[in-house]
């Protein structure tokens, strides 16, 4: 169940700045059209949900904040099984989370980074997920 009340920091400019520009578009369709399912907070910087995908099931993606930045993240895409760093479903989540959770100034900061794991270009990853 979303809690309307719980405040979180995220910083969804800088998040955006740290991913590939098509995957972050991706994530953006994937939110626009409702794909990421309530959002559960599971602990106090954690969150799950459902988002929808290609696949004929819906994925399952968590992720963990830790003083604004994307500590760990999990789906059950297949992209996010073969690759380092965050996918597009979780990417989906992390700006509904923000859209919900978000704190009012959290755009005005700049204390949130990504861990992609090392310097992969993403863009030949995330074409066909």
């Amino acid at each position: 169940m979303e809690e309307k009340g719980r405040k979180l920091k995220i910083n969804l400019s800088l998040a955006e700045s740290q991913v590939e520009t098509p995957l972050w578009k991706k994530a953006m369709a994937i939110f626009n059209d409702g794909k990421v399912d309530d959002v559960v907070l599971t602990s106090s910087n954690s969150v799950s949900s459902f988002v929808t995908g290609n696949a004929s099931h819906p994925y399952r993606v968590t992720l963990s904040l830790n003083n604004g930045k994307l500590a760990s993240h999990t789906c059950t895409c297949e992209a996010h099984k073969r690759f380092p760093g965050p996918c597009k479903h979780v990417m989906a989540l992390l700006i509904k989370t923000a859209s919900i959770y978000g704190e009012d100034n959290s755009l005005e900061t700049d204390d949130f980074e990504i861990d992609q794991g090392n310097d992969i270009d993403f863009d030949d990853f995330f074409e066909g997920a």
